[in-house]
């Protein structure tokens, strides 16, 4: 038995297919796939139906070598493997033009679409794609729409709590309100710097500068211990943001907790992104082999002036066995992973009492702690993310969407109940 791969679409009278991690391709001939059963199909059916349409049975050969058709006992995890392996190419390298894709690549939503595919596939369920648009693309999971591109609310939340969540300046304001530690702090317009003065003898150095809308820790300069230091990164500050955050830098670990529908199910430790020298190569040669881009083009200058801080640029050799750290905060698979078996109870209800604050199904919020396998009343929360972003490799990934698509499945079914009722 065979099924036609899912990762297609009919655009223009023309199919579209993902047949490998790198490689998209057309088919003009639609008849080819119009004529072969949406579900498991035999091999002499599918034949039947090419000979219909003047195709022999070679066609059929090159359609399994292409992935167009798979067989049905291997279907799922060929699917998962092949989207697991786009996915790491679209974190190696950010340009549409490197890929090959029927996806939206370069687009935050084009990551989150194939990973909702590929959680979805993982839990069982059906998926079919559509294509409305040069930027449109939906997603329906057992025939419920649970993804669509173009469509700026993506968990279903409410919109105003999402603008809130977008501003780290009102979200520190409204957990504190509630009883939440978080780090002193003050909103600065950049053209006017009048107040920083008095706010930095108030809090005292370290402190920790920031935009106030960015999010994933982009821009985002922590344990400024002086004036020298200060006027350099509120100089670069000026070149992109209009509205800073200047708050006291709080030492310990940084943890980001995941939260799906008002649930946490897991977490990953935070950590600098890092290269180790050999005494012969450069930061940026370093860094381009191990995580596979052009130092300062796929890293950004924040990147540049971390090194500055450190007395080093991208071209500085480091010596043999010296760690380097160089400036993007992430969570990549190589950091700690944290199972909800392997949490705090009390984080559980830490979490709870925060998403009835914040009023978001799905979010993220990064923590200074000593442990996630302790907890005291000491935890700070630094940052809100509504519908974060992972590191490579990141396992939480998969977790988090296969969450977002049982509570996609879970509402939709209820308001179907509830028609049926008003019927």
């Amino acid at each position: 038995m065979y099924r036609i791969n899912c990762l297609n679409y009919l655009y223009h009278g023309c199919y579209y297919f993902q047949v490998e991690p790198n490689r998209g391709i057309r088919i003009q001939d639609n008849k080819i796939i119009d004529g072969i059963g949406k579900s498991d199909c035999a091999k002499n059916d599918i034949l039947l139906s090419l000979q219909r349409n003047g195709y022999d049975e070679q066609t059929f050969n090159d359609m399994i070598k292409l992935n167009i058709v798979i067989p049905t006992d291997v279907y799922n995890s060929r699917i998962i493997s092949l989207l697991s392996e786009f996915l790491n190419i679209l974190e190696r390298m950010k340009e549409d033009f490197l890929i090959n894709t029927i996806f939206l690549p370069s687009d935050n939503f084009g990551y989150r679409c194939v990973s909702i595919i590929k959680a979805a596939l993982s839990l069982g369920k059906t998926v079919r794609l559509e294509r409305y648009s040069s930027r449109g693309m939906r997603v329906y999971v057992n025939e419920y729409l649970t993804f669509d591109s173009e469509e700026k609310e993506l968990f279903y939340e409410n919109l105003i709590c999402r603008c809130i969540s977008e501003s780290k300046s009102m979200t520190n304001f409204l957990l504190a309100s509630h009883g939440f530690r978080v780090p002193d702090q003050i909103l600065l317009d950049i053209s006017d710097m009048s107040l920083l003065e008095s706010f930095i003898k108030k809090i005292d150095f370290p402190i920790c500068v920031k935009p106030d809308n960015l999010t994933e820790s982009m821009d985002v300069f922590p344990d400024i211990k002086d004036n020298n230091e200060l006027l350099k990164i509120i100089e670069y500050m000026k070149s992109f943001h209009e509205r800073i955050v200047v708050e006291k830098h709080i030492d310990g670990r940084l943890f980001r907790l995941y939260c799906c529908d008002g649930k946490l199910v897991g977490a990953t430790e935070k950590r600098r992104r890092y290269v180790i020298g050999d005494g012969v190569s450069t930061v940026e040669d370093l860094a381009r082999k191990k995580y596979q881009y052009t130092f300062l083009e796929g890293m950004t200058k924040e990147n540049s002036i971390f090194l500055l801080r450190q007395g080093i640029t991208e071209k500085t050799v480091p010596k043999g066995d010296a760690k380097v750290e160089i400036g993007e905060v992430c969570t990549d698979s190589d950091f700690a992973v944290y199972f909800a078996k392997d949490i705090h109870k009390d984080y559980f209800s830490f979490v709870k009492r925060i998403e009835q604050v914040i009023k978001l199904n799905f979010f993220a919020i990064d923590i200074i702690a000593s442990s996630l396998e302790k907890f005291n009343d000491s935890v700070f929360v630094i940052e809100l993310q509504d519908s974060p972003e992972f590191g490579r490799g990141n396992k939480m990934a998969d977790i988090f969407y296969e969450s977002f698509i049982n509570y996609v499945l879970k509402k939709q079914k209820m308001e179907l109940c509830k028609e049926k009722k008003a019927q």
